[in-house]
């Protein structure tokens, strides 16, 4: 071995002896933890998919989510009661199965998304995060890639953190990067990223987007939630000049709008010439486009989604889908009713 091969030999032994398997993983979870899980694509799903088998040894564990993508045993299964319950921040599929199913395994935690990390910490030290993240470059940093909304405040606080490490995952910059020495574990996964299509809106949603692009001006800065309706107004919104993009998730339609010459973020008034979000999701182009792209900064939630930070944008214009409106002006984007 030369020298210069012994000494890169060196610097990736820290990472060399942190890896370990899925079950290696779950096993570290005991009686009684508190488990935060990365959400939406940078769902670890390889110890996510393992967890179950850690069930005889431990009993009142907590695993906390966001809009958990799969229908993983430890919550899905009746058994399971009394070994894990999912704390879902946001419903999916899976957690509305389970509940309708009476497993007695699924709790609802409500939250406010920026102040997601900060009241969890107030309420409990987390024992373990599970996460994902790009694999060590030459210097030993980490990309948390597509999420830091409350990941990185999390990992910082808790007792034991595990990274799923995925070779598809797209190096994002702002303050996604992590050194190896910040972690405990690594889990080596290279499966396909979480991918979220976008939906094709109807000639209802189209008009809504139509009517919404009337509102934004030239030099807007936009934030888009997800679903037909801000999907359609971004398609609307293709004869705009200048806008510029503050969000908290980063979808296609943005990518697309920027190809266009349509976002340029250059009249910002807050962190001109960058998209700034705080976590992504969509398609495979739109991880290939956020790869060492240095126009778009990730940054924790707590900051972007900050009200008194969100305000420091010019004409800033929110653009989202909700379910129901009450009479005095409540909008509710998550529940109707009891459902």
């Amino acid at each position: 071995m030369t020298t210069a091969e012994k000494k890169k030999a060196d610097r990736r032994s820290p990472y060399a002896e942190k890896v370990i398997t899925t079950d290696q993983a779950a096993a570290l979870i005991k009686s009684g933890d508190d488990v935060i899980v990365a959400q939406c694509a940078s769902e670890p799903q390889g110890c996510m998919s393992r967890f179950h088998t850690a069930a005889p040894g431990v009993k009142d564990v907590r695993v906390f989510s966001v809009l958990t993508l799969k229908p993983y045993d430890f919550y899905m299964k009746p058994e399971m009661k009394g070994h894990f319950e999912l704390a879902s921040w946001f419903h999916a599929a899976g957690s509305r199965q389970a509940l309708a199913a009476g497993t007695g395994t699924v709790t609802y935690a409500p939250n406010m998304l920026h102040r997601a990390a900060l009241d969890r910490l107030q309420a409990r030290k987390p024992d373990i995060f599970f996460g994902t993240c790009t694999p060590p470059d030459s210097k030993g940093f980490v990309s948390l890639s597509l999420g830091i909304t409350y990941e990185k405040d999390i990992l910082e606080a808790a007792t034991t953190v595990v990274l799923e490490v995925n070779r598809n995952l797209p190096r994002t910059f702002g303050d996604a990067h992590l050194h190896v020495s910040d972690v405990d574990w690594f889990v080596e996964n290279d499966q396909e990223v979480p991918s979220l299509p976008s939906p094709n809106p109807d000639e209802t949603e189209k008009t809504i987007g139509n009517y919404i692009a009337e509102l934004v001006e030239d030099g807007s800065t936009i934030q888009l939630g997800i679903g037909g309706i801000p999907n359609a107004a971004a398609l609307a919104l293709k004869g705009k000049k200048d806008l510029g993009v503050h969000t908290e998730m980063m979808v296609d339609s943005m990518m697309e709008l920027y190809e266009a010459g349509v976002i340029t973020n250059k009249r910002k008034s807050l962190c001109k010439d960058k998209f700034i979000c705080t976590f992504a999701m969509g398609s495979r182009k739109l991880y290939d486009w956020l790869d060492d792209n240095l126009a778009v900064e990730f940054r924790r939630g707590a900051w972007v989604n900050d009200p008194c930070v969100i305000r420091q944008n010019s004409r800033m214009v929110s653009i989202n889908t909700c379910l129901s409106v009450d009479l005095t002006g409540q909008v509710a984007s998550e529940s109707i009713g009891h459902n």
